[in-house]
């Protein structure tokens, strides 16, 4: 984005270079694509409010991630808690299009056990993990993003990744199949 531009031009041109990323962030966030377009839609309303505001047009992604953060925890925080968190297939490794149809109802099957799992684990745990595995931002900029220190995002990794592993294990059985692959399936809960 050119510093110089101010104004109306220099907002298209943002809405048209990170729409789609904020998009795709707030909807790994939320699981759900209509909470992810109302929060993309207020997270550009305030991206458009503050623009002229900002000091370093050079640091505009982490700024827009930033704002998009904490619309996020907002919109938890009304909620009380994670509902359900949804992957995009396009997260999951290989090419859907030239698997076997099996091999596709294995990782739908994964993903939807997945998918109920993650939704068990607190907030800012959750957006860390996102931002550094899905988004590829690296450890410093997830630290401006939350308004946290470099060793702070560090433990909340550490510990996201600890949290992941032991709502997994406790809620779904992983096993092979008969053609050696790794199958995940939701684990019966006590009421």
């Amino acid at each position: 984005m050119d510093p110089n531009d101010a104004g109306v031009d220099s907002f298209e041109l943002f809405v048209r270079q990170y729409s789609k990323p904020l998009y795709n962030y707030l909807k790994k966030l939320t699981g759900i694509g209509e909470d992810a377009e109302d929060l993309l839609q207020e997270v550009l309303i305030k991206i458009a409010e503050r623009l002229p505001d900002l000091r370093d047009p050079a640091k505009i992604k982490t700024w827009a991630f930033r704002i998009a953060t904490n619309t996020a925890i907002d919109f938890f925080r009304k909620r009380g808690k994670f509902d359900q968190v949804e992957f995009d297939e396009s997260l999951l490794d290989g090419d859907a299009a030239n698997s076997d149809i099996e091999d596709e109802a294995v990782v739908n099957e994964m993903n939807e056990c997945i998918r109920g799992e993650m939704g068990r684990i607190a907030p800012l745990y959750h957006t860390t993990l996102v931002l550094y595995y899905f988004e590829h931002m690296a450890v410093p900029e997830i630290a401006k993003i939350c308004d946290i220190s470099v060793p702070a995002v560090k433990i909340r990794l550490h510990r996201g990744k600890r949290l992941l592993n032991r709502v997994l294990t406790e809620g779904c059985n992983f096993y092979f199949d008969k053609n050696s692959n790794m199958r995940c399936s939701s684990k019966p809960r006590q009421q």
